[in-house]
């Protein structure tokens, strides 16, 4: 194909992305906003002259395009989409994410992270068959889109340990990471990825992570702009695993206490607020005692009622003893410290380990995976080459020994 066929063809998806996302623009505003002269957009639109990479990438931030695509015609393996968890502006009737843009930096690293461990298993994979590594992607397991059937794949008492029952059974990998104003998700080729704001409150952690999981679940790939429909299936999608309706509906609210308020509490690991909103979603009658109590913050109710939140101890094999009976004696507090912890998917660290290892990825960004400085990471390296001593430079060159 000559240089300026492809040109063309560039040109003709540049105007395929700007009749779907900017119709009404002209393309003089657009070639001022990116940066070109009217002149030069329209050569370049026409295959005279080439987009620079710099034009390129401007245009793909304007449009919300893949710039992959833009280039070859083929959308970009490695691209991601996150699926953000977005507030609910009751003034402007309008969801959104404030913080996106101060969440960038954090979700451009672990898009890094992932697209580096996916090229390394990508090259990995493709050896060819017999020579001992498999061909192809590996197929996670299903996901199904009915949260009643994701809960009974989960098992029993599912959220004391959440994120890793959902890689488990799922093959979702759970990020933690400080410092997000909200959780997202996304996708890489087979692989699907939830990454949470590490902070103290179990509740919201559980609530965010059923809600990105539902994301995922339900196939709403690019919610960067969403679809009202598409937040509230999610969130219907949240309630009913963490709250399932006959669950709430076998439960008689005008009766119940609330010591016995405060053990189902903590064993839905949700808030006083979520349980709340779901029995107004359900319109059950409360006792005004239950009302009064779920007005109040989640902390406040459970140490109200320690036996709530008490569970037999067992010491697990090698398990630190001090540990175990501080989480006897506090398990509100150990719960909070676990939800606060930054959380890195064992298959990414190793992913890192070997690529690092194969001198195919360098380790800096497993350092900042682990908030580890890069020199102090112990990790397996290829050793540098050897250098060559004078006899063996000679003989590879064929050159005379000098007297």
């Amino acid at each position: 194909m000559s240089s300026m066929q492809q040109g063309s063809d560039i040109g003709d998806r540049v105007r395929e992305a700007i009749n779907r996302a900017l119709p009404d623009r002209s393309d003089a505003s657009i070639a001022a906003e990116i940066g070109m002269t009217p002149d030069a957009f329209s050569r370049s639109m026409r295959g005279g002259r080439a987009f620079s990479t710099l034009e390129i990438a401007r245009l793909g931030d304007l449009l919300s395009e893949d710039v992959h695509w833009l280039i070859t015609g083929a959308p970009d393996p490695y691209r991601v989409v996150f699926a953000a968890r977005h507030d609910w502006d009751p003034e402007t009737m309008a969801r959104h994410v404030p913080g996106r843009d101060d969440d960038s930096k954090t979700l451009e690293a672990i898009h890094l992270a992932y697209t580096q461990a996916q090229v390394w298993l990508d090259a990995t994979q493709a050896v060819e068959p017999g020579e001992g590594s498999p061909t192809g992607p590996v197929e996670p397991p299903a996901l199904p889109p009915d949260p009643r059937e994701v809960r009974a794949l989960l098992g029993n008492d599912f959220v004391t340990t959440f994120a890793d029952r959902v890689e488990d059974v799922f093959g979702v990998e759970v990020v933690r990471i400080p410092g997000l104003s909200t959780d997202y998700s996304f996708t890489l080729g087979k692989r699907r990825v939830i990454v949470l704001t590490a902070q103290s409150n179990w509740f919201r952690a559980n609530s965010s992570l059923a809600h990105e999981l539902a994301h995922l679940a339900l196939g709403h790939h690019d919610v960067t702009t969403p679809e009202s429909a598409d937040e509230d299936a999610a969130n219907q999608f949240g309630n009913e695993l963490l709250l399932p309706e006959a669950d709430m509906r076998a439960i008689d609210w005008q009766t119940i206490t609330e010591e016995q308020l405060a053990h189902k509490i903590w064993e839905w690991g949700v808030s006083t607020k979520a349980i709340r909103y779901r029995l107004v979603g359900l319109r059950l009658p409360v006792a005004p005692a239950i009302w009064a109590s779920l007005d109040e913050p989640t902390q406040r109710v459970l140490r109200r009622h320690p036996n709530a939140t008490s569970t037999p101890v067992t010491v697990p094999p090698g398990a630190n003893l001090l540990a175990v009976t501080f989480a006897a004696a506090d398990p509100i507090s150990t719960r909070l410290s676990r939800a606060a912890e930054r959380r890195i998917p064992a298959a990414l660290i190793k992913h890192h380990l070997d690529g690092i290892a194969e001198g195919k990825i360098n380790k800096a960004t497993l350092g900042w995976l682990l908030n580890t400085p890069v020199e102090e990471l112990e990790v397996d390296e290829p050793a540098p080459p050897a250098e060559n001593s004078a006899d063996e430079l000679i003989a590879a060159f064929g050159l005379a020994e000098v007297n």
